[in-house]
């Protein structure tokens, strides 16, 4: 994955955790996030992390095939 659509993808996840945060918010009264919005937050640096670091040319390759078995 190139590093633009990485930046993409950073930027809608940050548009939905802010969506999900202002809807928490509504919904407490204006009085703040409470611990749900805690867990939103993890969610959200954690996705940044796992996007950030996702490369699909570094997934391994010794998968076992059927034509690659030993047939002795």
């Amino acid at each position: 994955m190139q590093g633009f659509t990485k930046v993409v993808l950073i930027i809608v996840a940050f548009l939905i955790g802010g969506v999900l945060l202002a809807i928490l918010k509504e919904i407490r009264g204006g009085s703040g996030y409470g611990p749900l919005g805690s867990v939103i937050v993890l969610v959200f640096l954690v996705g940044i992390r796992a996007i950030w670091n996702y490369s699909p040319e570094k997934q391994k390759e010794d998968t076992t095939d059927i034509d690659k078995l030993d047939k002795n």
